[in-house]
Parts: structure tokens; C-alpha cells; sequence
């Protein structure tokens, strides 16, 4: 039996009127200032089978104000025309 495999998330926010999402792996969201909020984010990514796994404060990632992160884990889905070894 294999491990799974998994694919993860680390996202930042930004207080904006409210904590936003900001980055995701790195990379800015587009129109973050006007995205969801981060219990709308919990939600969403809950809904596409995301799971929470860590929290963490006081550390600047990516941004000047991104101090707020959170971990999301997913077990990857399995390509079926990958050849077994």
C-alpha cells in the first residue's frame, strides 16, 4: 500500500477591512483587498475538500502586514493513467 500524497496551501492575510487572504504559496491574489474574509476563506476551502491543519502568528512571509497564516492540507488526487511501479 502507498502513503498518499498531498498537496498543500500556506496562505496570508492582511488586515483590510477585515483579515484577507493575500498570498497563497506566494503568490498575490489579484483584487485581495476585495476578497473573502477569512472566515468566507475557511468555508470555501473547506467546501474544495481542504482541511485546516496549522495556524501561525508574528512573522512576516511575503507582504510588510502579512503576519496571520494558515496551513491547509488535501490528500492529492491520484492521476489513473500514471503506470504503477
Amino acid at each position: 500500500m502507498r502513503p498518499a500524497n498531498w498537496e498543500y496551501l500556506v496562505v496570508s492575510f492582511q488586515q483590510h477591512n477585515g483579515w484577507r487572504a493575500r498570498y497563497v504559496n506566494g503568490d498575490e491574489l489579484p483584487a485581495w483587498s476585495n476578497g473573502q474574509v477569512i472566515h468566507e476563506y475557511l468555508e470555501a476551502r473547506g467546501g474544495e475538500g481542504w482541511e485546516l491543519a496549522t495556524a501561525s502568528s508574528g512573522e512576516r512571509m511575503y507582504g510588510n502586514s502579512d503576519l496571520y497564516q494558515l496551513y491547509f492540507k488535501r490528500q492529492a488526487l491520484i492521476d489513473s493513467t500514471r503506470t504503477r511501479s
